[in-house]
């Protein structure tokens, strides 16, 4: 989607306030997620950048009579101040102090009677039952559109992804789709329920052991599913399935996308009660059912921590990826350092490319994991940054370079960020470096009984920072699919993430520290939980493994800023890293540079 000019975006909220007038909605909200609650969507249902210009994967654009506000939280806050048109939105910063949620804006500033307009397919059921109840004390009432108002003025809109369907090999998922099917229907036997609505699309894909590439990075097919007792049913253009996944879905209901709100309200006469989970199912699902007279157990579906905890094969896969993964990083990392000392000309762009083009080579590459965010010097304070083709910075012998990246195999998926010299460095930096780094190693060597959550870990990650007052204002990890999302539920550490950790989940370990206008600086590696010798009583206890396998960059590191523990983990990571990746680097000038970058603290 090309990025419109000012006077675009302010024609088209000219054409949604006449909308809006033409229903007698006091104000009309825009959310980031489609009709399957995701965080990446397809081109087809990118409402809010449409209206707004703003790229990011969060946020929330409100329009009224008067003006348009932009919600995005705080790592998005300077991007989203550099697109936006300021003539026409005004950004909100969430999450920063003061600054009111979206509907508890909306009910200091509307009157009593007036309606806030939105598409009830792109609001999830928790998600509406929190608006409606934040605005109904002033007397204002949210009003679900079931036509979106966007969509309707939206010309030359993009259709339907149509990219085939592909089958995933039960040598990469671990177990057939039906085992899984068959304890999903145990579950909702347990919970005395009649069908299961799963309608998050890395839910469907985990499910029937399928992949595709409707999103962006992701590899997802636009669909729903419905399980029940007896029957499976899979909405999706059939146009999409080769024979070869119409035979793996043999036993497979195959109905229309299109058809999924048919069918369900047919099905509601049926089949009673339906288990729906309100953080990933559509407001208008619920309304349908409850308008076909079903009767609706809302609780988490039991795929999301199913799918959460790895199997051994996908765990396997996990690491196994990570290994070529981390090869290519390095042969890249070479390649980076071997440019600037001959002041060859590489931008961001370039430098991203280079790096896919190592990806590329592995065995099971399938693509990135999302847009590789490359930055040099004051872009790397943009946390999501996005280097574009033509205006973005050219890398200089001088400084910190911020690289966060990440690839889907067949096998597993990766995500990386480091934070490398490409020339001198400040001290001010090597010391904000080696703060982060004390905070990455807080993580890794965490040691915690069962029932710890990621948000009682995050201030493990923070202390070094606070230490020295400084902060970020990110979360310090988040769950990882395999061959899935790169972002994926219920686990993440920061605030909010309450789902226990278990082994064999995989999150990611990435705190951070941004200088506006200055540098940024990240360390993440993807990391596993895993069982440890249990304490008193037989109390299990876990901790976490590095997946991720690249050096740390020595040049910013102050040594005397680390104790005698964290040194040890990092001389000991950079042990693994050297005899985990040397036999996949064959040119002698990658294996001298490897011993250089895991030498001894």
């Amino acid at each position: 989607m090309s990025r419109p000019a000012p006077r675009e975006i302010a024609a088209r909220l000219d054409a949604l306030r006449q909308a809006m007038a033409g229903r007698q909605l006091a104000a009309y909200v825009v959310p980031t997620s489609d009709p399957h609650q995701s965080e990446y969507v397809p081109a087809v249902w990118r409402r809010r950048e449409w209206i707004s210009g703003f790229t990011g994967s969060a946020g929330t654009a409100v329009v009224t009579r008067e003006g348009a506000w932009l919600w995005t939280d705080a790592r998005y806050w300077l991007q989203a101040a550099q697109q936006l048109p300021a003539d026409a939105f005004e950004l909100q910063r969430d999450g920063a102090r003061d600054v009111p949620k979206p509907a508890q804006w909306l009910a200091s500033r509307l009157r009593a009677g007036d309606a806030v307009g939105v598409d009830p397919a792109c609001v999830s059921i928790a998600q509406w039952r929190a608006w409606t109840e934040a605005l109904a004390p002033s007397g204002v009432r949210l009003e679900p559109v079931a036509e979106n108002l966007v969509d309707a003025i939206w010309r030359e809109r993009p259709s339907l992804p149509a990219e085939p369907v592909m089958a995933l090999d039960v040598a990469f998922a671990g177990r057939p789709w039906e085992d899984k099917v068959a304890e999903l229907r145990d579950e909702l036997r347990r919970a005395r329920c009649d069908a299961h609505v799963v309608a998050a699309l890395d839910s469907v894909a985990w499910l029937l052991n399928i992949r595709g590439r409707d999103v962006e990075c992701n590899p997802l097919v636009v669909s729903y599913a419905i399980v029940t007792p007896e029957r499976l049913l899979l909405f999706v253009d059939e146009a999409k399935l080769p024979a070869a996944v119409r035979r793996h879905l043999g036993g497979v209901e195959i109905h229309p996308y299109g058809a999924f709100f048919a069918v369900l309200a047919e099905l509601a006469q049926k089949e009673r009660r339906f288990w729906v989970d309100p953080a990933h199912t559509s407001q208008a699902v619920l309304e349908r059912l409850l308008a076909s007279g079903a009767e609706v157990h809302e609780a988490p579906s039991p795929i999301l921590l199913a799918k959460a905890v790895k199997n051994e094969t996908e765990i396997a896969g996990m690491r196994a990826c990570h290994v070529r993964d981390g090869a290519a990083v390095c042969r890249f990392l070479v390649w980076l350092e071997e440019a600037m000392a001959a002041h060859a000309e590489v931008d961001e762009v370039s430098a991203a490319e280079r790096l896919y083009a190592y990806r590329a080579e592995g065995a099971h590459f399938q693509g990135l994991s999302f847009a590789t965010i490359s930055a040099y010097g004051r872009n790397g304070a943009i946390v999501h940054y996005g280097p574009e083709r033509g205006t973005c910075a050219k890398l200089e012998p001088a400084g910190l370079y911020l690289l966060d990246s990440g690839a889907q195999y067949l096998d597993g998926t990766t995500d990386i960020t480091r934070t490398v010299a490409v020339g001198p460095v400040s001290r001010e930096q090597q010391e904000a470096f080696t703060r982060v780094l004390k905070g990455h190693i807080a993580v890794a060597t965490a040691r915690f009984p069962d029932g710890t959550t990621g948000a009682q870990l995050d201030a493990f990650a923070r202390r070094p920072l606070w230490e020295s007052g400084i902060d970020y204002a990110h979360r310090t990890g988040h769950g990882v699919g395999h061959f899935l999302c790169v972002h994926e539920g219920p686990i993440g550490i920061g605030t909010g993430s309450n789902t226990p950790l278990k082994p064999r989940m995989v999150l990611s370990n990435e705190p951070g520290y941004y200088r506006a206008g200055a540098f940024g600086i990240r360390l993440e590696n993807l990391v596993e939980v895993v069982e440890l010798s249990p304490g008193e009583e037989g109390v299990p206890f876990y901790g976490f493994a590095s997946l991720t396998l690249c050096p740390i960059d020595l040049r910013c590191v102050l040594p005397d800023l680390l104790d005698e523990g964290e040194r040890a983990w990092l001389d000991a990571y950079h042990r693994t890293v050297r005899t985990e990746l040397e036999p996949l680097l064959r040119d002698p000038r990658e294996r001298r540079w490897l011993e250089r970058a895991t030498r001894p603290v």
